[in-house]
């Protein structure tokens, strides 16, 4: 617990995490303005003019869009979290003291792992809180109702938690992989803006 306690304090002292909360939240205002504008469309009858099909263009579908608003970017910068906080020790030469100071390489990675994992959390219900108070609005005011109650709604916000985890972990990973803060950051953002894109197309 000294070393998770340790590595929450390196989150709150240093920038370099505000910088990406800032981004998640920019990342929110742009996807929820887009998907309520998506909502009003395919909602009001011309799905088929944006591409939308006709299971996607029910209110509680679009409900779920509105409610995991910004996922796409979010989701990239919990992976950076999980990278940063194994290649900061690196890029800041601090490594060495930090394995003195605890010589068991598992217990370091471990603490890393766990501090990682509840900042993607705290990421994951600050936005999901952000989505579900702008949500339920935008939907209540154009008489849908908030679709709370709905399983496609409650099956999309649990799987927005698991992808959260899912990829912070896979951050701490590459971090622990790849220790060249730089190369590591570069290969991850190429490989999840590429890659997501890839995978979208084929399946």
């Amino acid at each position: 617990m000294n070393l998770v306690r340790s590595e929450l304090l390196k989150i709150r002292t240093t920038s370099t995490w505000w910088w990406l909360a800032i981004g998640a939240l920019l990342s929110i205002a742009l996807a929820f303005a887009v998907n309520a504008w998506l909502a009003v469309t395919a909602l009001g009858g011309d799905a088929e003019n944006i591409g939308v099909s006709p299971e996607q263009a029910t209110a509680p579908a679009q409900a779920a869009n509105l409610y995991t608003s910004g996922q796409y970017l979010g989701l990239m910068f919990v992976m950076l979290i999980g990278i940063l906080m194994v290649t900061n020790e690196f890029f800041h030469q601090t490594a060495t003291t930090t394995f003195l100071t605890t010589p068991r390489r598992t217990s370091v990675i471990v603490s890393k792992l766990v501090a990682a994992s509840l900042l993607g959390f705290m990421f994951w219900l600050a936005t999901t809180l952000i989505d579900l108070a702008a949500g339920a609005i935008f939907l209540s005011a154009n008489d849908y109702g908030t679709q709370l109650g709905e399983w496609p709604v409650q099956r999309a916000l649990l799987f927005n938690l698991l992808a959260y985890a899912i990829w912070t972990i896979l951050g701490v990973g590459i971090g622990t992989l790849i220790t060249n803060q730089l190369g590591a950051v570069i290969t991850a953002a190429v490989l999840y803006l590429i890659g997501t894109q890839v995978v979208g197309l084929l399946f």
